[in-house]
C-alpha cells in the first residue's frame, strides 16, 4: 500500500490549519478541473482524495500518525508494563469488489472475509477476520480512483494503530496484549452503465435525441439506468450545440457534503434527408432560408 503525500498534493505545510487546507483545495480544484483543464483530470482526482483525508480532523490525525512509526514505542511501553510477549498483527490489505453504479447509489453492504498475519516472539500464524461495511454514493463522499482504466472508489474500512482500540478492546489495558498495524482498504470498481462523472459530484448521461423532438415535442420522458424517469416539458433551444437538462441533488456527494446533479447531455441527431422526396427537401430548404432572412 503506497502512502500518498497529501500535503504536497494540496501544496500546504504539515502545520496548515483547516481553513488553509480548504482554501488551497478550492484553488487547486478550480485549476485542475477537467472542464477547464482537460489534462488535469488525474491531478484533480488526487486533490479530491487528499482533501477527503486532510479535510476531516479524525482522518487527518490517523494519517499524520501512521502505525508503522509507533510500533517500537508501543513495544517499549508494553515491556515497561510487565508483559513478556507481544503479538504484532499486520493488516495491510487491499481488496477489489465490482458493482453497478445503480447499486452503489442505492447503497450496498459489503461482507469482507480476510486474514491477518500474527507474529509473536515464538511463532507466526494467520487469523481469520470478517467485517461488514456500508457503501452509499448518495449519502457520503468517497475518493474517486482509476483502476486499469475503470472508475472506482476507495473505501477505508478501518485504521488500526498501536494506541487505538481494536474490535472494542484497548490492548494496553489487558494481559493478552497485542498491536495491530496497517489498514484494510476495499477498491470498489464501478460499472458506470454508460454514465460518466464530470467532476467529483455530477453524473452525466449522454442521450441522442431527434431535432424534431427538441423543436416540437410538448414533453419527453428521459430515463436513466439508475432506475429513475424524468418528464421534460420543454427544452431551451437557443443553443442546440450545448443542450442539457440538470436534475439537482441527484448526483454524488462532494467533498464539502453537497450533493451534485444528474445531467442529461442531449446530442441532437442530424436528420436523414435521404428519407424525404426531393420536393419536400426543396420546401424545407426554402423554409430555412426564410428563417435566416
Amino acid at each position: 500500500m503506497i502512502k500518498e503525500n497529501y500535503y504536497a498534493i494540496l501544496e500546504v505545510e504539515k502545520t496548515a490549519t483547516k481553513d488553509q487546507i480548504k482554501s488551497s483545495y478550492r484553488k487547486l480544484s478550480k485549476k485542475f478541473h477537467p472542464d477547464k483543464n482537460p489534462k488535469g483530470e488525474e491531478q484533480f482526482k488526487k486533490i479530491a482524495e487528499a482533501y477527503s483525508i486532510l479535510g476531516d480532523p479524525e482522518k487527518r490525525k490517523a494519517y499524520d500518525n501512521p502505525v508503522h512509526t509507533n510500533v517500537n514505542d508501543a513495544y517499549s511501553r508494553h515491556k515497561a508494563q510487565g508483559f513478556d510477549t507481544m503479538d504484532l498483527s499486520y493488516l495491510n490489505i487491499q481488496m477489489d469488489r465490482h458493482y453497478k453504479l445503480s447499486e452503489l447509489m442505492e447503497g450496498i453492504e459489503l461482507t469482507v472475509d480476510y486474514q491477518i498475519s500474527k507474529s509473536s516472539l515464538s511463532d507466526s500464524k494467520f487469523e481469520n477476520r470478517q467485517v461488514k461495511v456500508n457503501v452509499n454514493l448518495s449519502t457520503a463522499p468517497y475518493p474517486l480512483i482509476m483502476v486499469d482504466g475503470k472508475m472506482g472508489v476507495m473505501v477505508r474500512v478501518r485504521h488500526a494503530g498501536s494506541s487505538q482500540e481494536i474490535d472494542g478492546v484497548d490492548f494496553f489495558n489487558r494481559r493478552q496484549h497485542g498491536i495491530a498495524t496497517g489498514d484494510l482498504f476495499i477498491r470498489v470498481i464501478i460499472d458506470m452503465q454508460g454514465l460518466e462523472f464530470t467532476d467529483t459530484s455530477d453524473i452525466v448521461q449522454r442521450i441522442d435525441i431527434s431535432l424534431y423532438e427538441v423543436l416540437f415535442a410538448e414533453e419527453i420522458i428521459l430515463q436513466s439506468p439508475l432506475g429513475k424517469k424524468y418528464k421534460i416539458k420543454a427544452f431551451n433551444t437557443q443553443s442546440l450545440s450545448d443542450l442539457q437538462v440538470r436534475i439537482p441533488e441527484q448526483g454524488l456527494v462532494g467533498a464539502f457534503g453537497r450533493r451534485g446533479s444528474y445531467i442529461f447531455r442531449l446530442i441532437v441527431i442530424k436528420p436523414d434527408f435521404s428519407k424525404i422526396s426531393s420536393g419536400k427537401l426543396a420546401t424545407l430548404k426554402e423554409s430555412l432560408r426564410d428563417l435566416d432572412k
